[in-house]
């Protein structure tokens, strides 16, 4: 008998055939992707870039070489203490 767990609020399965311990975590793309993740953010956060929102084009030229995103350097280096345990 298989019993199979899915977490609606991700995708990811728990899947288990027979025994407890054999027991197999079939992860969503979110969470498959969650180490890399991390280390782009990691290197953001070490480099010392803020990307903040851009709300007009008038200018692209100037961010062809970045990366647009909604989070500020103080939210990244937050979410990747909270990663590492280090805040809640």
């Amino acid at each position: 008998m298989e019993y199979v767990k899915t977490f609606t609020n991700c995708g990811c399965q728990i899947v288990i055939s027979g025994e407890l311990h054999d027991a197999q975590i079939h992860y969503c793309p979110k969470h498959k992707a969650a180490f890399d993740m991390y280390e782009a953010l990691k290197h953001v956060a070490e480099k010392g870039l803020d990307f903040s929102v851009i709300t007009t084009g008038s200018d692209l030229s100037i961010w062809r070489s970045h990366i647009t995103t909604n989070y500020s350097l103080t939210e990244i280096t937050k979410a990747l203490a909270k990663a590492e345990g280090k805040q809640e």
